[in-house]
């Protein structure tokens, strides 16, 4: 949907835009939102714009600042300090079993010596269980 916003001035100390749009007057002044400059748009005359007009004037607002040689402040930097991220604390359960782990690979360590001299021990087949043959129900024929 195009909104019909014309600008009628441009201040540039202190920075602000007036205009119309859609014959309702506005005023447009930059402000910040944490990192980002945006333009605040105020109605003039207890009228209301729906969002779709206020980007729009916001659009037009800039350009118009642009035009006139004016550029549109940086937003100041941050004054909260970001908080230092702990490392993660590894859970008990995660240590428990790194001390199972070690425990173990110190275990294998140990025998692995006395396993290389054994021989392997021999496995015999089993002998192989005769199979009755059986009818689809389950029953011996």
């Amino acid at each position: 949907m195009k909104y019909d916003v014309k600008v009628t001035s441009v201040s540039l100390e202190p920075m602000e835009v007036t205009g119309t749009c859609g014959g309702k007057p506005f005023k447009a002044a930059p402000f910040f939102w944490g990192n980002k400059s945006l333009l605040k748009v105020v109605p003039e005359f207890y009228s209301s714009f729906e969002q779709g007009e206020k980007v729009a004037i916001g659009q037009a607002a800039k350009a118009a600042i642009r035009a006139a040689g004016g550029t549109i402040p940086d937003a100041p930097p941050s004054t909260r300090s970001r908080k230092e991220t702990a490392p993660p604390v590894p859970d008990a359960r995660y240590r428990d079993l790194e001390a199972r782990l070690a425990r173990a690979e110190a275990l294998l360590a140990a025998v692995a010596p006395a396993a290389e001299v054994l021989p392997e021990p021999e496995v015999e087949a089993e002998p192989e269980a005769e199979v009755k043959a059986t009818t689809p129900r389950g029953r011996r024929k």
